[in-house]
């Protein structure tokens, strides 16, 4: 079974998540249950204050909504790296 998973890792900090249609929300609870659950999975870390990854935002949902139909699916992931410290030490981000 193939992985994909791309650790896109931003260093500045905030503390409030905002939610993307079909953009999987990864947390240290979930994030190995959701990983499994995937044949594809493109994860995306991120901090809220960083204006690229704002700006990006809209675009990865529509991505993420456009993957996810193909056949086999692939899926768009995103972890908040303030949020989920444990992720964040566990990918050295």
């Amino acid at each position: 079974m193939l992985r994909l998973i791309l650790l896109c890792a931003t260093l500045s900090m905030a503390d409030e998540v905002a939610s993307e249609g079909s953009v999987i929300e990864l947390t240290d609870s979930n994030f190995d249950e959701e990983l499994a659950k995937h044949e594809f999975l493109l994860v995306e870390f991120y901090s809220p204050t960083c204006r690229p990854c704002l700006e990006m935002a809209p675009e990865y949902a529509n991505a993420a909504a456009e993957l996810a139909l193909q056949n086999p699916p692939r899926r768009l992931a995103k972890v908040n790296t303030v949020e989920n410290r444990g992720l964040t030490e566990r990918f050295n981000i």
